[in-house]
């Protein structure tokens, strides 16, 4: 299976290395995320940014749009070449209490 599929993560506020949801204006980063089918881990298209210490009413829908599809990286955290992905997203995303904080658990 060469998909990309995001079985557990959280997003959290802005970070300097690891796995990020590009937004039009930021990257956040994708903690405690486990990939199948990313070697070295992917890039996920937001249609909004995710900015620490910015408080969104829809935050579910959010982190819905950022995951609905994604491409792999390389180690340097240059993009491939890869076509964009699509990534089974749950249905159940609620804002959680931590601000810019949802968490998305797809069952595979």
């Amino acid at each position: 299976d060469s998909g990309c599929t995001i079985v557990s993560c959280q997003v959290q506020g802005a970070r300097e290395d690891g796995i990020y949801v590009e937004g039009l204006h930021s990257k956040v980063r994708v903690e405690h995320s486990e990939i199948r089918g990313c070697k070295h881990g992917m890039w996920v298209v937001a249609a909004h940014p995710i900015v620490k210490g910015n408080c969104f009413m829809d935050n579910a829908e959010h982190i819905r749009l950022a995951t609905r599809s994604c491409v792999p990286i390389l180690r340097d955290n240059s993009m491939s070449m890869s076509m964009p992905t699509l990534i089974p997203v749950s249905s159940d995303l609620r804002p959680r209490e931590a601000v810019g904080t949802v968490e998305a658990v797809e069952t595979v």
